[in-house]
């Protein structure tokens, strides 16, 4: 993160990364084969009262990758490639109820610094507030640096390389037979503090520009506000910003604000309030002052829930 990690660095020691399971009922371990046979991803299956969890590695995951093949260094800290960026798993939540169609809708929530893919859902409750949204889509969660203070988004912050990354994914769910012959659907992009450098490569160049529709940042507009701005105005997109009160990303936000107002796009400044009405909320251009920290702005208030289920792409 170019300007500010001092909520990161404060945060906790996390511990080793682990698929600590919510409800095992059953485990499956298999292998997805893609055309000519070649290995794509290894597949573990957790089942829960909300739905399935499907563990994938795929090639295309942001990591490994050459740009941190020797590791990292943040100050005085070492961060090894073999503990921190070496984890190729993307992980699907299912949920109950999920209806198969040929286009799918998948939802990608991207974690921030000093975090894994399991942090995330256990500090945010993901699965839940998913669930309860009703949305009918998957969500997916891929592994970014793991508990190491890095924005870095390896393979994603190619050209192209979200594209990929959808195509294996996709190809992995046909192959787990959940889906015949699947294409991208509607595509969000979502995320927490330092995730806000890979969403914004994504939007640049990854690929399937035409499909991404929304984009909610949670406390993670530090920086790349012109490319932002420069998405929002390509045309008829949905963008959430939530900051924390007293954050540095409330002056990038207004940044942003006079970048887009000086295009004449519309948008809303409006509150996060505790008792939120998300039907109220639907402005294709909103940014929210937080009464929660830095943690409490995705899931305090079930924020993401809340624009999930207030999204006009998705299906419910």
């Amino acid at each position: 993160m170019t300007r500010s990690a001092e909520a990161e660095e404060n945060r906790e020691p996390m511990k080793p990364d682990s698929f600590r399971p919510l409800a095992w009922a059953a485990l499956l371990l298999a292998l997805i084969l893609g055309p000519g046979g070649e290995s794509l991803s290894a597949i573990a299956v957790q089942k829960t009262a909300r739905g399935e969890v499907l563990k994938l590695e795929l090639p295309s995951a942001p990591f490994p990758h050459r740009g941190r093949q020797d590791g990292y260094r943040y100050g005085d800290a070492y961060y090894p490639p073999d503990e921190h960026y070496s984890d190729s798993s993307v992980q699907v939540f299912i949920p109950a109820g999920f209806r198969a169609r040929q286009a799918v809708d998948l939802v990608f929530f991207f974690h921030g610094w000093n975090s894994s893919i399991s942090e995330a859902e256990r500090d945010f409750h993901l699965f839940r507030q998913f669930s309860e949204s009703g949305v009918n889509a998957l969500l997916v969660v891929p592994e970014l640096a793991r508990d190491a203070p890095d924005s870095f988004g390896g393979k994603l912050e190619e050209s192209g390389g979200f594209a990929r990354l959808v195509d294996d994914l996709l190809e992995a769910l046909r192959g787990y037979g959940l889906l015949a012959r699947p294409k991208p659907g509607r595509l969000v992009l979502a995320g927490h503090s330092g995730a806000y450098r890979v969403i914004a490569q994504v939007l640049d160049h990854g690929g399937l520009e035409e499909h991404i529709g929304e984009v909610y940042l949670f406390d993670a507009l530090y920086d790349l506000e012109e490319l932002f701005a420069e998405w929002i105005r390509g045309g008829a997109r949905r963008f959430v910003s939530v900051h924390a009160a007293g954050s540095e990303t409330s002056a990038t936000a207004e940044r942003l604000i006079g970048l887009l107002r000086a295009s004449a796009v519309p948008l809303a400044v409006a509150r996060d309030e505790p008792a939120q009405d998300w039907r109220k909320l639907r402005s294709r251009v909103l940014f929210l002052q937080s009464p929660y920290d830095h943690y409490g702005v995705v899931s305090a208030g079930d924020q993401f829930r809340g624009f999930l289920s207030s999204s006009p792409a998705l299906v419910h």
